[in-house]
């Protein structure tokens, strides 16, 4: 890993970081592109060659480094989901170029805050090698320094980071699904359900800097590590998730002050009652109609009627089916006269066709 000198100039004006000790390679095509191109979620640098060393320089006069940033303000959720999302972005950035995500300054004393869109910057370090795994441990140890005591999930996801850096590789995406996940619990946590966590209480003093060394900081986190095991398997609410019964499986009756005598007493009362009721009359049920199913009426059956509105339908039913004959007597008769035998043989199927409709339209009311 290599050490870079690393100096910070501040005035009215302007605000600059400067890496001293840089490597650089006129030849190489890496380095060419992080010179010309501007790569989003990072800073671009100028470089200065002076007598036998190489110095770049940063400028990030309207944003500010994250160690001055928060050695005022302490790290809530929001932050820390702000940086590990800004990483991933730039990591997939530099993919898009074709660059090791090595390039990339990742130690805590070079990542620049952006106040205003709560995001982080990062300087491109030419010929950089640094372990991406050990940098991302360097983070997590400061925000478990630098965070905010009054926000339990803040606290948690402290805790979580500080499990995930001791794993053989970390991975970006699964840290970003746990913090996603606790901000999702704390949206869904209403004000009124929240109480006094001994995550809070364990981590109070830590603002004081009483545990700074990395012992006190393993000892804190083994700490919290329980007290959030006895929470989930102790609290009230997971009592409440365990299903009971909504009544109990089996019944046992107390059968010790029954005595024989009072049981042939109570089953000549049953004979008695039974008795009784065979004496009295009784009403028995009425027997069933069968309802019998009239076979229906064939199509002609209505002729035999003698009733008034058959007769009156059957009168009418006549005169609209000799109008219907007439007409189909007249439509060829006209068709001929007007257009000739030659057109009439012609459409004779159509002619026929018509002939049955109006046949039919005419024994409609009749047959039905």
């Amino acid at each position: 890993m290599e050490q870079h000198l690393l100096k910070v100039e501040k005035t009215v004006s302007h605000s600059y970081l400067y890496l001293h000790k840089g490597i650089w390679k006129e030849e190489s095509h890496e380095q060419r592109i992080l010179q010309q191109c501007r790569i989003p979620g990072t800073l671009p640098f100028r470089l200065i060659q002076e007598e036998e060393e190489n110095i770049f320089q940063y400028n990030f006069s309207s944003f500010e480094r994250m160690v001055d940033y928060f050695s005022d303000n302490r790290m809530r959720l929001r932050h820390i989901l702000a940086l590990f999302e800004s990483i991933r972005d730039t990591f997939l950035n530099l993919e898009e170029y074709l660059l090791s995500p090595s390039l990339l300054g990742l130690q805590t004393e070079e990542i620049i805050y952006d106040p205003e869109n709560c995001r982080f910057l990062f300087p491109l370090i030419p010929s950089q090698e640094d372990a991406v795994e050990h940098a991302i441990g360097d983070i997590a140890d400061f925000i478990f320094d630098h965070v905010d005591t009054s926000d339990e999930s803040a606290i948690l996801a402290a805790f979580f980071l500080q499990q995930e850096k001791k794993k053989k590789q970390i991975q970006i995406n699964r840290i970003l699904m746990l913090l996603h996940a606790q901000k999702k619990t704390e949206a869904d946590t209403s004000p009124s359900d929240k109480r006094e966590s001994p995550v809070n209480l364990k981590l109070t003093s830590h603002e004081n800097g009483l545990y700074s060394s990395v012992t006190e900081r393993n000892r804190v986190t083994e700490e919290i590590h329980t007290k959030i095991t006895e929470e989930n398997f102790l609290s009230p609410k997971a009592e409440e998730r365990i299903p009971k019964p909504p009544f109990p499986v089996g019944t046992e009756f107390d059968l010790s002050g029954l005595k024989y005598d009072d049981y042939l007493e109570a089953n000549k009362k049953i004979e008695d009652e039974q008795e009784k009721k065979a004496d009295s009359p009784t009403l028995s049920p009425l027997p069933e109609k069968k309802v019998s199913r009239k076979k229906p009426l064939s199509k002609l059956s209505f002729l035999k009627s003698t009733s008034p509105e058959y007769k009156k339908r059957i009168s009418a039913g006549k005169k609209k089916l000799f109008l219907c004959l007439i007409l189909m007597i007249l439509f060829p008769t006209i068709l001929y006269a007007w257009k000739g035998a030659a057109v009439l043989i012609d459409y004779l199927p159509f002619v026929i066709l018509i002939e049955a409709a109006i046949l039919l339209y005419g024994l409609l009311d009749i047959f039905t």
